[in-house]
């Protein structure tokens, strides 16, 4: 019996072992030592008006998982963040951990816009579609799509989409 407790002890004590052991393994990203690469847009409206906005990039896996979470503060006026996939796909988003209210705009791989998804809220774990391929996806303050007059067919303009 006493042996029994004493392998039952040393079973947990492995477990507990192990368990902090992955624990302290599992690479978190360091998000405050990723640096965006930030960049001028243009978006072509209908109405012949050209909009320039000050965009941060987020283009590698890292930047892309990280978009702008965990930012308290809300970006301004014509600003924003730019996502760049490396091929059209139906494309989902979330709000996890993000913490500002904000507007997504889903590109297509022309630079057309497919989709506006207006006034996402801060952590909300609902699924947010492009509603067709898109491959840029644009993040600003939530009611700036409507200010700024931006509109389904209007066109991104950037040296980004050819690189």
């Amino acid at each position: 019996m006493k042996k029994n407790y004493l392998s039952f002890g040393v079973v947990i004590f492995l477990f507990i072992g192990c368990t902090l052991y992955l624990k302290s393994q599992t690479l978190e990203y360091n998000y405050e030592n990723i640096v965006f690469q930030k960049d001028q847009i243009r978006i072509k409206t209908k109405s012949v008006q050209t909009l320039s906005l000050e965009v941060e990039i987020a283009r590698s896996s890292k930047e892309l998982a990280l978009g702008l979470m965990y930012r308290k503060k809300p970006l301004g006026n014509y600003k924003g963040m730019l996502f760049i996939f490396e091929k059209p796909l139906e494309i989902t988003m979330w709000m996890k951990n993000t913490y500002i209210p904000l507007d997504i705009v889903f590109f297509d791989s022309t630079g057309q816009i497919i989709h506006i998804a207006k006034g996402a809220k801060p952590e909300d774990l609902a699924a947010i579609s492009s509603h067709g391929l898109a491959q840029y996806v644009l993040e600003i303050d939530a009611g700036n799509s409507s200010k700024l007059n931006i509109k389904i067919g209007d066109y991104l303009k950037s040296g980004l989409l050819l690189k």
